[in-house]
């Protein structure tokens, strides 16, 4: 089974249990929803999301977009960090850290396996860990190559 074709299963099987769990039903807005949000790239919106159901032929409102995206959340089928446009999704299982570049608003995902480690090495008392997410802020290479440049420049004329 290939990594992807595993997520899926992963996803909709988190869902299943989760609706089953909490006396939800399937519905199959909430399926097209799922199936829209895997074939988006890390870091969407929930107005991409939204755009990838209408391009998929799938008439929903916006607000039943809002609302699979916070049952998928509360199921652990999504996770929600914060970059430069607001809250961004993506599908888990995910363990990955976002960079933001505080200068361009740029982000960039990054999986690093250590972080992971440090999280199941850390035991919670009665609390079990299932991701992790991590947002580190900074100045990306392009916009710190450019202030380098800029300040250069000033000097320059001094």
């Amino acid at each position: 089974m290939t990594g992807e074709k595993h997520k899926q299963d992963f996803a909709l099987q988190k869902l299943t249990e989760y609706l089953a769990r909490t006396g939800r039903r399937n519905t199959p807005e909430r399926l097209e929803i799922l199936e829209a949000a895997r074939s988006l790239v890390t870091g969407f919106s929930v107005e991409e999301l939204a755009n990838a159901v209408a391009a998929r032929g799938v008439r929903v409102s916006l607000a039943t977009v809002y609302n699979a995206v916070e049952l998928f959340v509360a199921a652990g089928i999504l996770a929600r960090y914060f970059g430069s446009r607001g809250a961004l999704f993506e599908i888990l299982p995910a363990n990955r850290h976002h960079l933001v570049c505080l200068s361009c608003g740029k982000t960039k995902a990054v999986k690093d396996q250590s972080f992971s480690e440090v999280l199941r090495a850390r035991h919670y008392s009665a609390f079990t860990a299932s991701y992790f997410e991590m947002t580190v802020y900074g100045v990306c290479s392009a916009c710190a190559r450019k202030a380098k440049k800029t300040n250069i420049n000033t000097r320059i004329k001094k």
